[in-house]
Order: structure tokens, then C-alpha cells, then sequence
């Protein structure tokens, strides 16, 4: 009797460990999938182990070696964490000779005088305009969400015009999640990008889960954020000058 209870607390501290190290949201699932399952251009993939019993986690690179596809599906589907057994993956039928910009979920022009990032709340993207209105990249973007637990209020993203007030690094990590953390104990929001007085910005995100999870931020893949930060983003400290117009569309 005594080994059997002390076999269920170590099963137990075992499943808490698992779920403390590894951050793999379980409920993670593309926001995409009911309604492409059934479109012409599109198939739906169910990830299974061929042993349905054996719950392995895929990497995407196990299932699309080809980094270029890999990086459409990944768009597509707003998702770059590791693949749960049974989640579903839309898939296009036909990448030969294609990127991402093929598969476009927001207007390729839009009318501006100046350029601009547009966040797409309810497409779960974000576009980069230059001054002509032209698309320049896309990608996927989550926000806040509706109801933070902890904090008991809503965490959804701020619906407005802004505009850059501050640039941040690679190693750029938030002042306030988790409460009263410091230092590295902070969490990580690589290439951060300050829009808003009280801290609302973009950032880069390790994992992407298919919707919005945020405590406010825009949460991007970090190579899209790194582009941002490095080729579109400008913050100029002069009160006569605006840094790089943000728009946040509502949900």
C-alpha cells in the first residue's frame, strides 16, 4: 500500500514538473481549421503518431523539412510551437514556387500618406505598409486576452493610432509579468517596441499558440519582430518628429 501511494506522488511531481518546464500550451489549436478544412485550396492534417497511443510531440521541421513551406504553414496556421498529438495543421495544397506573401489574410494595399504597421486583431495579423500603402510583410500577431485570471480584468489590447515611443533589444524583458519579478525571473519580449505611455507595445514570442494570450502586448513570431525592429521601426527623440505610425484595430 505504502509503494503504491508513494508511485501516485511521484507521478504526481512528475506532471508538475512537466508542466512548469515545458510551456506547451495543450489547448493550443489553430484558429483556422474548422473553416479550411473544406476550401479547394486547402487540406487539414490531424497530427497523430502512427501508435495513436503514444502521445509524442512533433517538431515542424519532423513533419515539413523544407524551411520555406514550413514557414507558410507556420503563418497560415498562427502557430510555432511544438505540434500536440492530435491538433490539427491547414495545409495548402499547392507551395511549389510560393512563399508566405502568396497567402495573404489582409489587404496587399491600403491608403496612406506615411507608412505604417497595422494590427489585424481579428485576422490574428499584422501588416508592414510603406508610404504608397504597399504591403511590405505580414505575419501573425496575438494580443491580449479578453480576461486575465490573476489580475481579474480584461487584458485585451488598446484600439487606436500610436506611434513608436521607445525601442528595446533582443534582451528586452517586461517591468510588471510575473508580478513582482526581477530580472531574468521578468518575462523575456525580445525586441520590444513601445506604443502606448503605460507599456502596451510588440514583441517577439517564443511560443504561438493560434490566439490571443497576452496581458496587452502584441505578441509576434521573434524573426518577424526582429525585422520590424531592424527595417521598418523608427523612434526619433525629438518632440518635433513621430516615430513610426502603429495602428491597433479593435477586436
Amino acid at each position: 500500500m505504502n509503494k503504491e501511494v508513494c508511485m501516485k506522488k511521484q507521478i504526481l511531481v512528475y506532471f508538475v514538473l512537466l508542466s512548469i518546464f515545458i510551456p506547451l500550451p495543450l489547448k493550443a489549436q489553430p484558429f483556422l481549421s474548422k473553416k479550411f478544412c473544406k476550401h479547394p485550396d486547402f487540406y487539414c492534417k490531424v497530427i497523430w503518431h502512427k501508435d495513436k497511443k503514444r502521445k509524442i510531440w512533433y517538431r515542424w521541421q519532423d513533419i515539413w523539412p523544407d524551411k520555406r513551406e514550413r514557414l507558410i504553414i507556420k503563418k497560415i496556421n498562427r502557430l510555432n510551437m511544438w505540434l500536440v498529438p492530435g491538433i490539427t495543421i491547414v495545409v495548402p495544397k499547392k507551395m511549389t514556387g510560393k512563399t508566405y506573401m502568396d497567402f495573404l489574410p489582409i489587404p496587399k494595399k491600403i491608403n496612406t500618406t506615411e507608412k505604417v504597421f497595422i494590427w489585424y486583431p481579428k485576422k490574428l495579423a499584422w501588416g508592414a505598409y510603406d508610404k504608397k500603402g504597399n504591403l511590405l510583410n505580414w505575419g501573425p500577431g496575438l494580443g491580449g486576452i479578453k480576461k486575465c485570471k490573476k489580475e481579474k480584468r480584461s487584458c485585451k489590447t488598446p484600439a487606436g493610432i500610436f506611434q513608436v515611443l521607445a525601442k528595446g533589444t533582443y534582451y528586452s524583458r517586461s517591468a510588471s509579468y510575473p508580478a513582482n519579478c526581477k530580472g531574468i525571473k521578468c518575462s523575456w519580449m525580445p525586441y520590444y517596441v513601445k506604443v502606448t505611455y503605460d507599456g502596451v507595445g510588440i514583441h517577439g514570442a517564443k511560443y504561438f499558440i493560434g490566439r490571443h494570450d497576452s496581458h496587452g502586448c502584441v505578441r509576434l513570431f521573434i524573426s518577424d519582430a526582429r525585422w520590424l525592429h531592424k527595417n521598418f521601426f523608427t523612434y526619433i527623440k525629438d518632440n518635433d518628429k513621430k516615430g513610426t505610425k502603429v495602428v491597433f484595430l479593435p477586436y
